[in-house]
């Protein structure tokens, strides 16, 4: 539009309703999303429940045990290396004590 003297006069109100109500449904798309989100994941969770016979609490502690066991055997695995290792080391020596005499 053009406004006094000639000047190109720009109506930003409409602009600034517009960010308003918007700004003002942003709760509401929020809480869309959220009870989208949720169907979503309680679907997907009752999928694999069906698929795997467990539910997700069962699921976490048979993570959580395997991630205990698996953590174990590497710390035995760890202590079997070292006494082999040590092992090594002590023919090695013994090993250039009988060479030399």
């Amino acid at each position: 539009m053009t406004g006094p003297g000639g000047l190109i006069e720009f109506r930003t109100g409409e602009i600034d309703t517009i960010g308003t109500q918007t700004l003002g449904q942003q709760s509401e798309w929020d809480g869309i999303w959220e009870r989208c989100r949720s169907q979503i994941g309680a679907a997907a969770a009752e999928a694999l429940d069906a698929q795997t016979g467990t539910s997700l609490e069962e699921r976490s502690q048979e993570y959580h045990r395997k991630s205990a066991m698996y953590s174990q055997n590497v710390g035995q695995q760890g202590q079997a290396v070292n006494q082999i290792s040590a092992i090594a080391t002590e023919t090695n020596a013994n090993m250039v004590r009988t060479i030399r005499g």
